[in-house]
């Protein structure tokens, strides 16, 4: 069982990194370093195949922080203005025999290192209705919610 070193969280399902923190105390760390960075509001979901995500925004300087990433490695954030958000896009594969194969989401950036990022919310077929697609639509969605923020209060 695992157990978060800085705030005691634990649990069978929690996960933490290789230095024995869970997601939420690694990013207070990350953005206590970043000391000018305000945190407003914030998201993380996980991924399929042990994939984290993470969107931070501040709001008094028009600003956020992201990444995905693998769960066990240490977060890198990366950190962009809300005008630097170019673009998103939610694709959704057909369905068959009631299945949904894939849901994935691409943010283009304005940037020379990472100008686009893919992810996906599912990767392998799933049962339309279960509790992994409702939480997989329930991510998305949440994600597009906060993208289509950054967007409208550029």
């Amino acid at each position: 069982m695992a157990k978060c070193i800085e705030c005691g969280k634990w649990g069978a399902f929690l996960k933490v990194t290789k230095e024995g923190l869970c997601h939420s105390c690694e990013i207070e760390r990350i953005l206590a370093e970043n000391r000018d960075f305000h945190i407003s509001r914030c998201y993380h979901a996980n991924l399929p195949n042990n994939y984290v995500f993470f969107l931070g925004l501040d709001d008094r300087f028009k600003r956020f922080a992201i990444c995905v990433q693998p769960i066990n490695e240490r977060f890198r954030l990366a950190f962009f203005n809300y005008h630097d958000l170019l673009d998103f896009r939610m694709e959704k594969s057909e369905t068959t025999l009631n299945r949904c194969n894939t849901l994935m989401m691409s943010i283009y950036l304005n940037s020379l290192v990472n100008p686009q990022m893919t992810f996906y919310f599912v990767n392998t077929p799933v049962q339309i209705g279960s509790d992994t697609y409702n939480y997989a639509v329930q991510s998305a969605n949440d994600v597009y919610g906060f993208l289509t923020y950054i967007r409208h209060n550029t």
